[in-house]
């Protein structure tokens, strides 16, 4: 269904809704990697601390800043939100 429905909308065969999903999951397990413990903790400090960018939420979780925009891309492609110095 997944890959039907996103190849539809290369084609143009269909356009998105605004309240149509934006990620999709292949499998329960998928989905629960990506709600993993780690990740959580992540979003939890985005969502308490609102960091800037980047660099400032790999300060207020003591990783590289590689390690959160990974991580952010995984989730949801906020990282590309994130504001670069």
């Amino acid at each position: 269904m997944m890959k039907a429905r996103t190849l539809a909308i290369a084609r143009g065969e269909i356009k998105p809704r605004p309240g149509d999903p934006k990620v999709w999951f292949t499998s329960p397990e998928s989905f629960a990697r990506i709600l993993s413990n780690r990740n959580r903790a992540l979003l939890d400090v985005i969502a308490t601390t609102h960091p800037e960018s980047l660099q400032d939420l790999a300060a207020k979780t003591g990783r590289k800043t590689s390690n959160p925009g990974k991580r952010m891309g995984k989730l949801t492609g906020m990282h590309k939100s994130f504001r670069h110095p």
